[in-house]
């Protein structure tokens, strides 16, 4: 980041069984601002990656113009599997989502609902 809160990266650090970290994964990379990343287990080996992102710098108000990504990856060495897809706008992302994963090998999270006084469940299945 440059300090105003602009040109901050999402990176995933792979470690090897050593404690050694062995490679650095810049994820994203389109936006001028992206953060708050989150994982969980996502199908056979998966691994999934979301994180916000937005045009603008510094804090973005709950509902501004942040946009929600996701992209599945190899768990074992962090290498994409899927590629990097914009969420659907009306999913509010936050920095404190809580990714939940099913025996089934998908993952879901609460995101703020349509209206005010709603929620919305967002599940991905694994690939």
């Amino acid at each position: 980041s440059n300090g105003e809160g602009d040109n901050a990266a999402v990176h995933l650090i792979h470690f090897g069984l050593d404690g050694a970290a062995s490679d650095d994964i810049k994820l994203g990379g389109t936006d001028a601002n992206e953060r708050a990343p989150h994982l969980a287990s996502i199908g056979n080996g998966g691994m999934l990656a979301m994180w916000e992102g937005s045009s603008s710098g510094g804090d973005l108000v709950e509902g501004g113009d942040r946009k929600i990504y996701a992209q599945v990856l190899d768990s074992a060495s962090g290498k994409s599997i899927s590629d990097k897809v914009t969420v659907d706008g009306s999913v509010v992302g936050n920095r404190y989502q809580a990714l939940k994963s099913f025996p089934d090998g998908s993952v879901a999270y609460l995101s703020k609902g349509k209206t005010d006084t709603s929620v919305q469940v967002v599940r991905f299945f694994g690939c």
